[in-house]
């Protein structure tokens, strides 16, 4: 039975193709972090909806790290994770970057920001955020007066726009809150911006999810960079 199964799925594939994939029917288990799912996610589903309308989808929304695991022990089928990742198991395609922001609230960077310690907001340590946070605190000289971790980027943006301290932040997060003054720049910006992928098990043979990580490669996390 093992040997007829990538005979019998790549049939299949053949067929789907010929038909254009017309009444493809599937449950395909897709995690994202919260970076992509605020940006390139929603159009992706949009899309999966419109032309695989019988694709079920379920979503998961977590941190690179147990997203990588999920994927790797088979209980998702197609991740967006903060890379470069690597791992022989997984195959991969680049949507983009995303540019990092040190942001504050208004009444903070109006005070100051970073002349008078602050309280500092991260993700916790292994987001590559919380990487970028310790390189440029120790780049600058800073001390904050505490190191916070929140797993939720958007509680994050809610913490430091109240006026809570500061925090590096995705740029595509915070573009409105830095256009409408919630949100201010209170040091130069990092370097370094986080890469994102889109990843399927190297072995996975399944069509649907084949074709749904061809139209994965083709995003970008960041539309208006293009």
């Amino acid at each position: 039975m093992q040997a007829r199964e990538p005979l019998y799925h790549g049939l299949e594939q053949v067929l789907l193709e010929a038909s254009d994939f017309a009444g493809a029917t599937a449950a395909v288990r897709i995690g994202s972090g919260e970076i992509a799912a605020a940006s390139c996610l929603p159009a992706f589903i949009q899309a999966i909806e419109r032309d695989r309308p019988g694709v079920a989808m379920e979503i998961e929304i977590d941190l690179t790290a147990p997203l990588l695991a999920q994927l790797l022990a088979g209980t998702r089928d197609i991740v967006f994770l903060a890379g470069p990742v690597a791992s022989p198991g997984m195959r991969t395609a680049p949507i983009g970057s995303v540019e990092l922001v040190w942001a504050a609230g208004a009444e903070v960077a109006e005070a100051g920001g970073f002349a008078k310690p602050l309280p500092v907001w991260s993700l916790p340590d292994h987001s590559p955020l919380h990487a970028v946070t310790h390189e440029t605190l120790e780049a600058h000289a800073i001390a904050p007066r505490a190191l916070h971790t929140c797993n939720n980027v958007r509680t994050l943006i809610e913490i430091v726009a109240s006026g809570q301290g500061a925090a590096v932040l995705p740029e595509t997060m915070v573009r409105g809150h830095l256009l409408a003054g919630t949100l201010r720049e209170v040091l130069p910006r990092p370097a370094q911006g986080v890469h994102f992928e889109a990843a399927i098990r190297t072995r996975e043979r399944d069509p649907v999810i084949l074709d749904l990580f061809a139209r994965a490669s083709r995003l970008t996390i960041d539309p208006l960079k293009d």
